[in-house]
């Protein structure tokens, strides 16, 4: 939708239904075979610019009820509706890109791919998680192309993520 020509929005819509299936879990004794289908991803997504320099994205995920976990499989479905993305970016000054608010992590490799890409073959459930409170974060985030677009850099500021683990004395 375009206001004029340095504003519009963009509303994305994008859908991955996911088909599951591990050789235990399921029957009196959880030996039986165990299949699930289940949206992994049913994601809105506004994107818009206000400015010719400042832009927003907000995105909201719901992740269908599903019983095989990573590692385990559940008695009873879970689902998760999560706010994936709320930031506001500004384009500053030559290289220097802004992102400021509840963004990816920037030094997390998976999230130089999109999730809708064909998988990498190095991804593991074990490395990477799509939960939001593992892989995004509140903070600030600058980035841009130097020395004639050769070298990219990302530098950030976050809030960090609290595992529940650390001493009370942190």
């Amino acid at each position: 939708l375009r206001v004029d020509d340095d504003s519009w929005l963009r509303i994305n819509y994008e859908v991955q239904l996911y088909g599951p299936w591990r050789n235990t879990g399921s029957g009196p004794d959880g030996t039986g075979d165990t299949t699930d289908v289940y949206f992994r991803r049913n994601r809105l997504t506004l994107i818009g610019q206000v400015t010719s320099a400042v832009g927003f994205v907000a995105s909201f995920q719901y992740e269908g009820d599903r019983r095989i976990r990573d590692v385990t499989v559940s008695e009873q479905p879970g689902n998760n509706f999560d706010a994936l993305d709320a930031f506001v970016s500004a384009d500053l000054a030559g290289p220097l890109k802004l992102r400021v608010g509840l963004t990816k992590d920037p030094l997390v490799r998976e999230h130089n791919e999109g999730c809708f890409f064909p998988l990498t073959a190095d991804r593991s459930l074990f490395v990477y998680t799509p939960l939001p409170r593992f892989s995004r974060d509140f903070g600030v985030v600058a980035w841009g192309n130097a020395v004639n677009n050769r070298v990219q850099y990302r530098i950030a500021a976050m809030k960090g993520n609290d595992a529940g683990t650390e001493p009370a004395s942190s």
